[in-house]
């Protein structure tokens, strides 16, 4: 017990990505086929406790798309993320973006 607790500790105060960090590229890559994404940055994934996980991102979709549509398919993308360790407890978090800035390297 005290192990993994210094486990976790260690992996917060290093910043460390998630072990999913890869899956969720992939469940981001099959939205944006599906829902006509135009891309998405700022991927970052973080262990927040030994069960809490974060991930956050930009999603750019079609300056058209409604906020409505733009939840759905942020509602679509989060259930997808959480199947891959239904006992943790995710905070997903998203930006809708009309218009590519990644080039303006804001993610930090």
């Amino acid at each position: 017990e005290a192990v993994e607790l210094i486990r976790d500790w260690i992996d917060i105060l290093m910043d460390k990505a998630l072990p999913e960090t890869e899956q969720i590229k992939e469940i981001l890559e099959k939205f944006k086929k599906l829902w006509k994404i135009n891309s998405y940055h700022c991927l970052k994934t973080r262990i927040l406790w030994s069960n809490k996980k974060h991930v956050e991102f930009h999603m750019v979709v079609d300056p058209q798309t409604t906020v409505e549509k733009a939840h759905e398919i942020w509602d679509e993308i989060e259930e997808e993320i959480k199947k891959l360790d239904p006992k943790s407890m995710w905070y997903v978090i998203w930006h809708a973006d009309p218009h590519d800035d990644s080039y303006q390297n804001h993610c930090v």
